[in-house]
C-alpha cells in the first residue's frame, strides 16, 4: 500500500474536528482519509500534549512551525488586499 503525504492543513482540520466532538469515522469521511490515519494523528497530538480542552492557540503552536517548514505559509499569512 502506498503512502500519501497529507498537508499540515488537513492535520489541523483533523484536530479541529476532533475538538468539536466529531467521531473519528466522521472526521475520516469528511477529509477522505482512513479512520486509522485519523487515529494515528490523534495519537501523535496526544503525545504532543493536546487534549480536547486544548485551546486553538495550543493547536496552532504545534502545527504552525510545521506549516512554515512545509511552505504552506499561505494559510498562515494571507496576502493583504490593496
Amino acid at each position: 500500500m502506498a503512502r500519501r503525504s497529507i498537508p499540515m492543513i488537513e492535520i489541523s482540520e483533523v484536530l479541529y474536528q476532533w475538538q468539536q466532538g466529531r467521531s473519528k469515522s466522521k472526521i475520516a469521511e469528511s477529509l477522505g482519509i482512513t479512520r486509522p490515519t485519523v487515529r494515528n494523528y490523534l495519537k501523535l497530538a496526544a503525545a504532543a500534549g493536546l487534549t480536547l480542552q486544548s485551546s486553538p492557540s495550543d493547536v496552532a503552536a504545534i502545527t504552525s512551525p510545521a506549516l512554515k517548514v512545509a511552505g504552506d505559509t499561505e494559510f498562515l499569512d494571507p496576502p493583504l488586499k490593496s
